[in-house]
């Protein structure tokens, strides 16, 4: 091999290896860069996402009123004008992820009742598609809660007797009662925080000075 040969061949590997080394910085640089895309992207939805879930949080607490409230007024209305005690009577238990109902219709009571079917089955999906949306996580449900948490619950609680037993009878509303437990849990929590807290103010307002004997001090 002449020396112009080697000489040749030394810049050839020069240059390989220079071209190499740079294309594996720029290789880093792109990757980098795609990688911030990426995150960006990421963030991007998450935000998006999460407007999203307010959005549609705060059209189905409209649907709740304009929608729902309707329809449970005309029930409560029913089924006063009907007489149907067993609302009124029932207790409701509820444990950890389980609700039992303690209860024992009047007479009578089914059979008014089954007059009121419509009442009951257009109310109910009403409570029905409301719930879908916070089950399946497609809506904030912490937005809903504050709204119309309360109402809910004491609505879904009072007609739990036929409830949970078109639930446990045909896998109706099942919705319904799974956000029944979330936020009933929820104003559970609450209400022993409250109690907590005017129990631990209460304490600090009380004089405990014991009385000490003739001497002791």
């Amino acid at each position: 091999m002449t020396e112009e040969t080697k000489q040749i061949w030394n810049e050839v590997h020069f240059w390989t290896e220079l071209i190499y080394f740079v294309s594996g910085i720029v290789l880093c640089v792109i990757a980098a860069i795609g990688l911030r895309q990426l995150k960006i992207a990421k963030r991007s939805i998450v935000i998006t996402s999460k407007r999203e879930a307010v959005k549609l949080a705060s059209e189905q607490c409209l649907f709740y009123a304009t929608e729902v409230i309707p329809k449970i007024d005309a029930l409560d209305k029913a089924v006063t004008q009907k007489n149907i005690r067993v609302f009124l009577d029932s207790k409701v238990v509820v444990e950890d992820e389980s609700i039992r109902v303690k209860s024992a219709p009047a007479s009578g009571d089914i059979e008014k009742m089954q007059e009121l079917a419509v009442e009951f089955t257009s109310a109910y999906n009403c409570l029905e598609t409301f719930s879908v949306f916070f089950v399946s996580r497609v809506a904030d449900e912490n937005v809903a809660f504050d709204c119309v948490g309360h109402t809910f619950c004491r609505t879904v609680r009072k007609y739990m007797p036929d409830l949970l037993l078109q639930s446990e009878n045909g896998c109706y509303y099942k919705d319904i009662l799974t956000l029944f437990l979330r936020w009933n849990s929820r104003l559970e929590i609450r209400k022993l925080a409250e109690d907590k807290r005017s129990i631990e103010k209460r304490l600090e307002e009380l004089n405990d000075k014991p009385i000490r004997p003739i001497g002791a001090d």
